[in-house]
Parts: C-alpha cells; sequence; structure tokens
C-alpha cells in the first residue's frame, strides 16, 4: 500500500489526516522526513521501518495502519 502525507487512513488511533511519515530504523521513532511510502501488504516487513504523525495528535507506526480511507469515506469526517 502507498502511503502519501495528507492521505487519510485508519490507525489504532482512530482516523485521521498524515502530516508527516519518517523512515527510520527497527524500532526507532525518529529518523529522516519522507512524502510517501510503500509500506506493503498487512504482513510486509517494511512496516516497521516508517513512523506516522497524524493530525489528531497522535503517531504510529506503519503496521498499525489498517487501511488507507478513500475519497467518498473522507468526505464524511
Amino acid at each position: 500500500m502507498l502511503i502519501k502525507v495528507g492521505d487519510m487512513v485508519d490507525t489504532a488511533h482512530g482516523i485521521a489526516r498524515i502530516k508527516c511519515i519518517d523512515e527510520v530504523r527497527h524500532g526507532d521513532k525518529y529518523g529522516h522526513e519522507c512524502l510517501e511510502a510503500n509500506i506493503g501488504s498487512r504482513s510486509d516487513d517494511r512496516r516497521f521501518k516508517y513512523v506516522i504523525d497524524l493530525d489528531n495528535g497522535h503517531w504510529c507506526y506503519a503496521h498499525q495502519v489498517a487501511r488507507k480511507v478513500d475519497d467518498e469515506e473522507e468526505n464524511k469526517y
């Protein structure tokens, strides 16, 4: 799954917009900022390489992203 800054995603912290994506070493919180990331499927190890800052005040690792929220669904929030 390709995610980018500005996308709405469903995470462990609810549905929110991505403010920032950082590529990090496994287990770290800080790394270098990127505008988009291919986080692969739900079982892909690439999901442990990214930390995502959300507009609802939370952050999460990419493995906590359940799905992207499509445009129609986005208008509900």
